[in-house]
């Protein structure tokens, strides 16, 4: 919990803090409030029908700022090539539109049918 706060405080005033993550499940209000401060983009995984959002990821989708596309093809140098080329940077190859804070990964019926999203992980940075 320390870790996010350390470094969203760390070099604030210079630079527009921003998050890139994504997770299987939110809840950690406090976290969400971090995120909500910043330009963000966390992918989660849609819930069951019969499932609703978590409170964190209702506030944060209401409240967030969402993140720029044309941040994310600054890091098309850093891609591995394939088949000699770069891969493209989505959505849709749209540059300069803004993506929700809030995105979802699978399908919209039970969980067990789709895939789950395993990774745990958010990267930190400046745009």
């Amino acid at each position: 919990m320390e870790e996010p706060q350390r470094h969203y405080h760390a070099n604030s005033g210079r630079r527009i803090p921003a998050a890139l993550g994504c997770v299987p499940w939110f809840d950690n209000a406090t976290i969400g409030q971090l995120l909500a401060d910043m330009q963000c983009c966390i992918i989660v995984d849609k819930p069951a029908p019969d499932e609703p959002f978590s409170e964190t990821v209702q506030k944060l989708q209401a409240e967030g700022d969402g993140l720029p596309t044309n941040a994310l093809s600054a890091l098309a140098d850093l891609m591995p090539l394939t088949d000699g080329r770069r891969a493209i940077v989505g959505p849709s190859d749209k540059m300069s539109v803004m993506v929700g804070p809030v995105r979802l990964a699978g399908y919209g019926g039970h969980r067990r049918q789709g895939p789950l999203l395993h990774a745990k992980m958010i990267v930190l940075g400046f745009l």
